[in-house]
Parts: structure tokens; C-alpha cells; sequence
């Protein structure tokens, strides 16, 4: 297929994330923390979660660039690396619920191919045009931090920790106050630190004032 054939739609973070919330609202409508991703798509959704042994060795190029998971193109199975499915890490976690958008968000794109394995997965992904190929993986992942770090149950934790410090003589402005608090509330939505800051970053929730305050 030439590449040329293949354009990403373009859409908003917030557009992205009304897509995520839906799937929050129809499978997981208690909303109880951290986001059951994995229920979610095999008992929810009815997709298949396919534990493979080596995947991320097999797909190393680089050092430190292995996959943790890729979906096929009939978008009915997403493939794990077995290791990372056994430890269920932050880092799977975050891996499927990317997966799960490309599913949600790129089916129709996926389905102008056919492929299952590993190493047809990446000449297909070679078939689509670097800048589009940016914008599709930017997309899944801001769907991940989405669906991982919702913006409802966000505000109203990283709240309720300026609630407990109102009073310290914090500066809020210090990267290592923020680096602990989002820390913490990375324990709480079962994601990365660095997943929390872009979300409270592109949510614009944190505060711009100095020491710690109602």
C-alpha cells in the first residue's frame, strides 16, 4: 500500500479524551481508582489480551526501544510481551491502553491492512508517512493518559493533596513539591509520574501561586 494513502484525522486532546471517557462511563461506571484498563478490554470490550514470550526482545532496533504490545489488524487481539503481562507494571498498563486507542480511535486505519505477526506489524507501520505515523502514536497515547489519569478523579486528588498541605510553608512553584505530589498520585491512578504531569499539565490544574493554599 503506498504510504501516501494514509492520513491521520486530526483531533483535539479534548476531543480524544470525551472518547476515553466514554469508555470509562459504558464499562467502568463506578469510576473506582486505579482504572481497571485490563478489564476493561477483555471483559468489557471482548478483546483479547495475548501474552507472547520475547516480544520485546524480538522487536529491540535500539537499546531500550522493545514494544510492550501491538494490536492486529482485525483488531480483536492485542499481543503483550509475556513479561510485562505477568508483572502487570505501569508501563503494560499504559501500553495496552494505548493499543486499546488505536482500536478506538484508528480502526479504520488499521483495518487498510493485513497483518498479525510482530514483523508484519512493522513493515505495515512502515507503509504510513513519518509526520502521520507521529500524530497517530500522539493520539493513542494521549487516549492512554486519558483513560488512565481521567480528568474528574485527577482534579479532584490532586485537590484534596493541596487540601492536606494548606497551611505548610510550601512553594508550589518548586519542581520537587510537584515531583513528590505527582508521585503520589501516581500510586493512586496506578500510572507513571510522568503520565500524571503531562495530564495535570494539559488540564492546566496546577497551581500558579506561591506557598500552599485554599
Amino acid at each position: 500500500m503506498a504510504n501516501h494513502a494514509i492520513a491521520v484525522p486530526y483531533l483535539a486532546y479534548d476531543d480524544i479524551g470525551v472518547r476515553a471517557n466514554g469508555i470509562i462511563r459504558e464499562h467502568h461506571p463506578s469510576r473506582e481508582l486505579p482504572i481497571p484498563v485490563e478489564d476493561i478490554i477483555d471483559t468489557g470490550l471482548h478483546i483479547d489480551i495475548f501474552p507472547l514470550p520475547g516480544l520485546t526482545r524480538a522487536s529491540v532496533v535500539e537499546e531500550g526501544d522493545g514494544i510492550v504490545a501491538y494490536v492486529n489488524s482485525a483488531l480483536n487481539c492485542i499481543t503483550v510481551d509475556d513479561d510485562a503481562w505477568g508483572a502487570k507494571t505501569r508501563r503494560y498498563r499504559f501500553s495496552i491502553a494505548h493499543e486499546l486507542a488505536h482500536i478506538v480511535v484508528h480502526g479504520d486505519i488499521l483495518r487498510q491492512f493485513n497483518y498479525a505477526t510482530v514483523s508484519q506489524w512493522k513493515e505495515a507501520m512502515k507503509a504510513i508517512p513519518t509526520e502521520q505515523y507521529g500524530r497517530l502514536e500522539w493520539q493513542a497515547n494521549a487516549f492512554a493518559g486519558h483513560l488512565l489519569v481521567p480528568t474528574q478523579e485527577l482534579r479532584a486528588h490532586l485537590q484534596d493533596c493541596l487540601d492536606r498541605m494548606h497551611g505548610w510553608s510550601i512553594d508550589l512553584r518548586d519542581e520537587e513539591t510537584r515531583s513528590v505530589i505527582e508521585r503520589y498520585l501516581a500510586d493512586v491512578f496506578h500510572a507513571s509520574s510522568q503520565v500524571v504531569h503531562i495530564r495535570i499539565d494539559k488540564e492546566e490544574l496546577w497551581p500558579q501561586e506561591g506557598p500552599a493554599r485554599r
